[in-house]
């Protein structure tokens, strides 16, 4: 399933449509003899490409848009600066733009977010516009995307991202930003080093979309943030960021719990792992004249990046834990998990059915394979496993597996693996989301907002993909659906187009105002601390059901694993 990281399109020049360089249609987008849209920005004048999809259905592409100066040099570990107009009368916005730089730091599924074969490179602040429409008086809703990694990996430049379909059937404008990650995007000191730099390059890329964004087509006022896995956690705290506020209207959180402890971290802890970090390229520790101002940014600009790359996966292979967001500053000034939502804001927020089973994977690659036949584990076995994914006591162990597995048999091996699999999911996204999306209506209500905040499950799993079929639809599964990605396997899969038809439409709708309802109009109740309840969204339709793991979620906060 490792696919090319390059854009896959087939690019339609079109002739003979009565436009020249010098005929301006209404606004600043011109297509150019030949048919290359060009659009001009603040920094200059933009040629893209149009791709035509399913015959009838187009976007206008650019790509490879710098929205900041490279962070290179005495940039490093500096927050961000707006882009500089560039000398050049065009620039080519059909490129695709590097991925920020990055190891392997986790154990892959070999997941399509991943850029295993894309070039990398520090100069990777860009982002990537798609819209339907030229028409710069056009006014059409802003989807912002945020991808997902752990803030250790991924890209807004590969095809998994790719915004066409979703520009094109969704009527929307879409844009995906890259952001720097690991050492580069949050280390820490208290001088030159000020942490949350990803974070802060997220932010400038959304003030980017405010000033730039009409000439796509795109309204404004009319933008919703939406982001996966770590791009949902940034994007709930970009709704808790001061400086965020008036960026962006509503907000999709996919697959996130905002507000699970540790998501942020707190500024000395992070100093500390700054420091243990930068101590193996001599840049901390002895006498050095970087130590005695603790300074250490400055000597790690002197450092080669790719050989941060590889001592950073080492090190953070060796347990020693990684680069994250911090709290405490001023894009977080208080921990997310008490922070307080403004409740000024729409928000959608879900999961997928089985969250944990590609995260089970990840950790016990060898043992819990997508692919090969499950070795079967009993329950002896599997309370082993339990104990090596969160380091309890035993004691805790023990009053984890009699919660998940009491009621299971020694050698019912599906069932226990089913329960390993809900365990981690759990701990890693569903508890953490479901007080997310708590403490979103609990804002809501408390400012006596028209806001609301709706919250969604998708069940959705293809007939072709092969995988187990224990994995069920797991983390990062809606990604293809929500992108339209499917429509490019070859051969094609019906179901898998009609679901990802309905999510593109769900997500457009929420990006255009409208009011969350489920499949064939299905009426979705807002998400109260009181109701809890969500929309199941399956092959088959929709239903209306309620949470009922607060039990569960109270063991799991009572252990600290969320």
């Amino acid at each position: 399933r490792r696919v090319s990281l390059v854009f896959a399109s087939v690019w339609i020049r079109i002739a003979c449509l009565g436009y020249t360089k010098t005929q301006e249609a209404k606004g600043i987008a011109v297509l150019e003899d030949g048919g290359s849209p060009v659009v001009q920005i603040r920094a200059g004048k933009l040629r893209g490409a149009k791709r035509v999809v399913l015959g009838d259905k187009f976007a206008y592409v650019f790509t490879g848009v710098p929205y900041a100066k490279p962070p290179v040099g005495e940039l490093r570990y500096r927050k961000p600066e707006s882009a500089e107009p560039w000398v050049e009368e065009v620039r080519d916005a059909t490129v695709t733009p590097p991925s920020c730089m990055q190891g392997n730091v986790f154990s892959p599924r070999n997941l399509l977010w991943l850029p295993y074969d894309q070039q990398k490179s520090e100069d990777c602040l860009y982002l990537n516009v798609w819209t339907p429409r030229l028409n710069t008086s056009a006014g059409l809703p802003v989807m912002a995307w945020i991808h997902g990694g752990g803030f250790q990996e991924g890209s807004a430049a590969i095809p998994l991202d790719d915004g066409t379909y979703l520009a094109a059937f969704g009527n929307v404008v879409v844009v995906t930003i890259a952001y720097r990650l690991q050492s580069f995007g949050f280390l820490y000191d208290e001088t030159s080093a000020p942490g949350n730099m990803g974070l802060h390059d997220q932010q400038l890329a959304l003030k980017w979309i405010q000033e730039n964004i009409a000439a796509f087509g795109g309204n404004p006022g009319e933008v919703t943030l939406f982001g996966w896995s770590a791009g949902g956690i940034s994007t709930g705290f970009h709704l808790i960021s001061p400086g965020s506020k008036t960026l962006f209207k509503r907000a999709i959180v996919q697959s996130a719990a905002v507000t699970k402890k540790g998501r942020a971290r707190d500024k000395n802890e992070m100093l500390e792992y700054s420091q243990k970090f930068a101590a193996n390229f001599g840049c901390y520790g002895g006498d050095s004249a970087a130590n005695a101002s603790q300074d250490i940014a400055a000597c790690m600009r002197t450092v080669n990046a790719s050989l941060i790359v590889a001592v950073e996966a080492t090190f953070v292979g060796s347990g020693s834990g990684k680069f994250e967001p911090i709290y405490g500053d001023e894009f977080l000034p208080i921990e997310p998990r008490v922070a307080d939502f403004p409740g000024d804001k729409d928000v959608m927020i879900g999961q997928t059915a089985n969250e944990g089973s590609n995260i089970l994977y990840t950790t016990f690659r060898d043992t819990f394979s997508e692919a090969l036949p499950p070795r079967k584990i009993n329950k002896a076995e599997m309370i082993h496993f339990l104990g090596s994914l969160y380091k309890l006591s035993l004691p805790d162990t023990e009053k984890l597996q009699k919660e998940y597995m009491g009621e299971i048999g020694d050698y019912d091996y599906d069932a226990l693996r089913q329960a390993l699999a809900e365990t981690k999911g759990d701990t890693h996204v569903k508890c953490g989301a479901i007080n997310t999306a708590c403490k979103l209506a609990n804002a809501t209500a408390n400012a006596q907002s028209e806001k609301e905040v709706h919250f969604y499950e998708l069940n959705y799993v293809s007939a072709c993909v092969k995988k187990q079929p224990w994995f069920g639809m797991t983390h990062g599964d809606e990604l293809p659906l929500v992108f339209g990605r499917v429509f490019e396997r070859q051969g094609g899969c019906a179901g898998d187009m009609d679901y990802s038809r309905n999510i593109m439409k769900l997500w457009s709708d929420f990006a255009k105002g409208r009011p969350p309802v489920g499949f064939q109009g299905k009426e979705w109740p807002k998400f109260t601390a009181d109701s809890r309840s969500f929309m199941k969204l399956t092959a088959t339709g929709s239903e209306v059901s309620t949470f009922n793991n607060e039990p569960r979620c109270k063991i799991l906060k009572e252990l600290k694993l969320y």
